[in-house]
């Protein structure tokens, strides 16, 4: 023998492991957010990192929430305004949507008021999203049911489909 391999045992080992690493679950070390992360939910969710939790007080703060995949694409936008409510072990945090419900104009934080304000047709919302003035009839949408807070930051996942 002269330690030669047979083209035909070549092959089947080759057939051999292509498979096993194709089936090998592997996870890109560059990737800035991991599908398999819970943040995700399986895959199933895109997801925007808001920032620290500790960057967030009483006063409502605005974002454009980027939404990724878990390989770091961007996949949509949304504006929206976040806040902490409570302190300490009952600190939550109120996510609402920053466009008003009448006719989709981007509403402002009124520091002086304590409100939000739509410049085109003056509707006001309280800082739980609650319609105080109109023309709008429907209070701002809330999203806090989708924040994730891991790790002292926020995240918040895009809308289920």
């Amino acid at each position: 023998m002269d330690g030669s391999i047979s083209r035909r045992s070549f092959l089947r080992s080759a057939a051999l492991l292509t498979a096993v690493v194709g089936c090998y679950p592997w996870r890109s070390a560059s990737a800035a957010l991991d599908s398999a992360d819970p943040k995700f939910d399986g895959g199933k969710f895109w997801v925007a990192e808001l920032g620290g939790a500790a960057d967030f007080g009483s006063d409502p703060v605005f974002l454009v929430a980027k939404y990724k995949n878990g390989k770091g694409e961007l996949m949509d936008e949304e504006k929206i305004y976040v806040r902490a409510a409570g302190s300490g072990d009952k600190k939550s945090y109120v996510v609402l949507s920053a466009i008003c419900t009448h006719l989709k104009c981007k509403i402002d934080y009124s520091a002086d008021a304590g409100k939000f304000k739509c410049p085109c047709h003056k509707s006001e919302f309280s800082l739980d999203g609650e319609v105080l003035k109109k023309p709008a009839k429907r209070d701002l949408p809330n999203y806090s049911d989708r924040l994730v807070v891991e790790a002292g930051k926020l995240y918040l996942r895009h809308k289920a489909e």
